[in-house]
Parts: structure tokens; C-alpha cells; sequence
């Protein structure tokens, strides 16, 4: 029987959080880290699994994307 290794899995470093507060929005949280509005289309995609509708919740955990976009 012939083994086959893993693949290779790029390693990651945990990226940066952000924890949401009562009225926070996506453009909101962009402006605020980012100082522009524009990049709350990021912060969604890499939330995919935790916004629901495009709403924020009070005390969400969001990962953030880098800075270097």
C-alpha cells in the first residue's frame, strides 16, 4: 500500500478581532479602523458565518482583514 503525506497547508497567524458595541455597522467599523467606509465589504466576507443580513451584533467577535488593502 502506497502512503501519501498531508498537503502542505499554508500556516496562519491569528489575525486581528474587533468587538462590536450597541449601534456599530460594518461601514461604521471600517471607518473607524480603517478611515474608510468602503472597506466593510472585507470585514463581511471574512464574518461570512456570523452576520446574518448584514447586522452587527453588540458584543459580535469579527475577524478583521490586514491593513495592507
Amino acid at each position: 500500500a502506497r502512503e501519501y503525506a498531508p498537503a502542505k497547508t499554508e500556516e496562519r497567524k491569528p489575525g486581528k478581532t474587533y468587538t462590536a458595541k450597541k449601534g456599530d455597522t460594518l461601514k461604521s467599523i471600517a471607518k473607524k479602523l480603517y478611515g474608510d467606509e468602503a472597506r466593510w465589504i472585507d470585514i463581511y466576507k471574512l464574518n461570512l458565518d456570523k452576520i446574518r443580513q448584514g447586522i452587527v451584533e453588540d458584543g459580535q467577535i469579527l475577524l478583521l482583514p490586514g491593513e495592507n488593502k
